[in-house]
């Protein structure tokens, strides 16, 4: 039975005062034994299972990859009892780690991190996806001091882009960041991405834990358990995405087909659409925004063929 052990500590932790409040020291201890067992990865496994988090199929992904399991975390709002059991996990999961702060990856994990804390009694931050263009214009909302330890909270992990995205602003925000609590880690190269950049990752459970708890709570056979392929046993020869040049099967629309096409012959997806009626104007667009040394190599010849492409249908339709 796979399990995931944590045991519980007591720390000390800054609370963050509100304005001109001195931060006290407080300590925090886990509510209840902090032990993690095999027992309650299933009984969690099975409530997201029974609530539609998890779902078995075919489903087509962002990246168009048909994928045998489809995991929607957003669900669980609904949920306040399931939330609840959420947010204890991730708390005694991440035990070990010292913060004084929470911010959660947005969106799926906000209500996480809401939930954490709201019980522990933890300060939490907000991290805005774009800037705002009026008021204070901040990136990171909350209150908070320089150099406060701030534990970043997350849904599921793939590859850790989405948490790297959410740790940067922190850490330029003046924060310290060096630890990562995860519901589900899909083993597809988080772990070790994190790790390079001097983040560890505390997972409540991993994709292979969550098939064998499944598996063993009857919820899923084991054909199913066994269609969700884990990294390791992926052919390294089979290609994650279609090629450029394959898409175009899938491309109805003569102008899509066409790009895809150039794309495929140059061997690059720098792409571009502009509102302007000349060659020499669309070059110096390309010019103005700077492509890169490396860019450019290819570049001014995806520009270059794209032009041709447009000039000809330009020409066509005014002629008609």
């Amino acid at each position: 039975m796979a399990y995931v052990s944590v045991f519980p500590v007591s720390r000390k932790r800054s609370a963050i005062g509100l304005g001109n409040r001195r931060a006290s020291e407080w300590s925090c201890t886990s509510r209840r034994a902090a032990v993690v067992m095999g027992m309650e990865v299933d009984e969690l496994a099975v409530q997201l299972f029974d609530v539609g988090a998890i779902k078995f199929g075919e489903f087509t992904l962002k990246s168009g990859i048909v994928s045998p399991i489809y995991v929607d975390l957003r669900v669980t709002v609904s949920y306040p009892k399931l939330l609840e059991t959420i947010a204890d996990a991730l708390t005694d999961v991440s035990a070990n780690a010292k913060y004084d702060l929470l911010c959660g990856v947005p969106y799926t994990a906000l209500p996480f991190a809401t939930a954490m804390s709201i019980k522990n009694n933890t300060p939490m931050l907000m991290r805005r996806k774009e800037a705002k263009k009026y008021g204070t214009k901040k990136i990171i909302e909350g209150s908070y001091e320089e150099g406060a330890k701030c534990l970043v909270v997350e849904d599921l992990v793939t590859s850790g882009l989405s948490v790297l995205e959410t740790v940067d602003p922190l850490v330029d925000a003046g924060l310290a960041v060096s630890d990562v609590v995860v519901l589900l880690d899909r083993q597809q190269g988080a772990r070790g991405n994190l790790k390079e950049n001097a983040l560890e990752l505390h997972s409540v459970m991993t994709i292979a834990q969550l098939l064998d708890s499944l598996k063993s709570q009857s919820r899923i056979t084991e054909k199913q358990a066994s269609d969700v392929k884990m990294p390791e046993q992926k052919d390294a020869k089979e290609p994650s995405r279609k090629t450029y040049g394959k898409r175009t099967d899938d491309v109805a629309n003569p102008v899509g087909k066409r790009l895809l096409q150039i794309m495929g012959e140059k061997e690059s997806n720098l792409c571009v659409a502009a509102d302007v009626s000349t060659k020499s104007a669309l070059l110096a667009l390309a010019e103005e925004v700077n492509i890169s040394p490396e860019s450019q190599r290819q570049g001014p010849h995806s520009f270059n063929s794209c032009f041709r492409f447009y000039e000809h249908r330009w020409a066509r339709r005014s002629a008609s």
